[in-house]
C-alpha cells in the first residue's frame, strides 16, 4: 500500500500530469458548478468527497430531533428555537400582522411543559424561562388573538401559574450601543493587528 501511494505521487508530480490536471479542472469544474443539473451528478459520483460533512449534518439533525421533545434537559431546543423565531419576528420591520401561525400552539404547550416541570422541583434554565415567559407575554400583546389557533395558544399561557419576578424584561429590544468606535479608530486598530 505504501509503494502504490509512493508511486501515485511519483506520477503526479510529473509537470504535464500536473498541467493537465490543472486545465481539466478549470474547464470540469467550471461546467459542472454551472448549474444543479451537472454539479448533484457530478457529486454522486464521488461520495467520499463530503462524507464527513454529511455525516455530521445528519447526526446533528439526529440530535435535534432527539432533543426536540425532551423535558429532562437544562433546556430545551424546541421552546429555544421557537421562542428565538418569535422574537425575531416581533423586531421585523414592518411586522407582520400574523407570524408564527404554525408553530405558536407547539411553543406554548413546551413552555407549560417546562413550567410543569419546574413547579415538581425539576431544575430548568431560568433565564430561558423568563426569556420564554417575556416573548410570548410581548406575542400576544401584539397579534390579534380572535382567530385559531392564537386564540386557543393564548388561553393555555394564560392558565399558565408561572410569572417571573422582573415582568418588563424585553430582550428582543436592544438599546443603542454608546461610545461605539469610529471608522478611522477600527481601520488604525485593523493596522496594529497585522
Amino acid at each position: 500500500m505504501k509503494k502504490l501511494k509512493e508511486t501515485i505521487k511519483l506520477i503526479l508530480s510529473n509537470a504535464y500530469i500536473r498541467r493537465t490536471r490543472r486545465i481539466f479542472g478549470k474547464y470540469w469544474y467550471s461546467a459542472i458548478s454551472s448549474t444543479y443539473l451537472l454539479s448533484v451528478p457530478a457529486s454522486v459520483l464521488n461520495p467520499f468527497t463530503f462524507m464527513r460533512e454529511q455525516r455530521a449534518v445528519m447526526a446533528g439533525k439526529a440530535s435535534y430531533y432527539n432533543e426536540l421533545t425532551r423535558l429532562q434537559n437544562k433546556s430545551m431546543v424546541g421552546l429555544r428555537r421557537n421562542i428565538h423565531r418569535l422574537e425575531k419576528a416581533l423586531i421585523m420591520k414592518p411586522r407582520r400582522r400574523v407570524f408564527a401561525k404554525d408553530y405558536i400552539t407547539e411553543t406554548v404547550e413546551w413552555y407549560a411543559g417546562v413550567v410543569e416541570k419546574v413547579n415538581n422541583g425539576n431544575k430548568h434554565d431560568d433565564g430561558e424561562l423568563v426569556w420564554a415567559y417575556s416573548v410570548l407575554n410581548e406575542y400576544f400583546k401584539v397579534i390579534d388573538t380572535n382567530e385559531e389557533p392564537f386564540k386557543t395558544a393564548k388561553g393555555i399561557f394564560e392558565s399558565i401559574t408561572y410569572r417571573p419576578l422582573e415582568d418588563n424584561q424585553k430582550p428582543f429590544i436592544q438599546p443603542k450601543a454608546k461610545n461605539l468606535p469610529t471608522y478611522d479608530q477600527l481601520a488604525m486598530l485593523s493596522e496594529n493587528r497585522r
